[in-house]
């Protein structure tokens, strides 16, 4: 799993976002976006992968690969970069 850049929240700090409201730009399937997800770390808890943390962080961090692999890049490439920008 990747770990990703810390932000400074929790679930108890307000930044946690329920499911529910996370968007419905969340809930449409993109091919490759489910894996990549669950291997990258919520960069606020460092506990659970982003495909299954409630944190507006997380929620960003899943909006970006989806969009990314929508524009037609990899997922090996968009991985990479969490990488490179993470210093990892």
């Amino acid at each position: 799993m990747l770990p990703v850049a810390a932000f400074a929240a929790d679930a108890e700090h307000p930044d946690h976002v329920p499911a529910s409201e996370a968007g419905e730009d969340l809930q449409e399937y993109v091919e490759g976006a489910s894996r990549l997800e669950g291997r990258i770390m919520a960069p606020c808890c460092w506990n659970q992968t982003i495909d299954i943390h409630g944190s507006e962080p997380a929620y960003e961090l899943r909006r970006e690969i989806r969009k990314r692999l929508k524009a037609g890049e990899s997922a090996d490439a968009i991985e990479a970069s969490f990488v490179q920008r993470c210093g990892l």
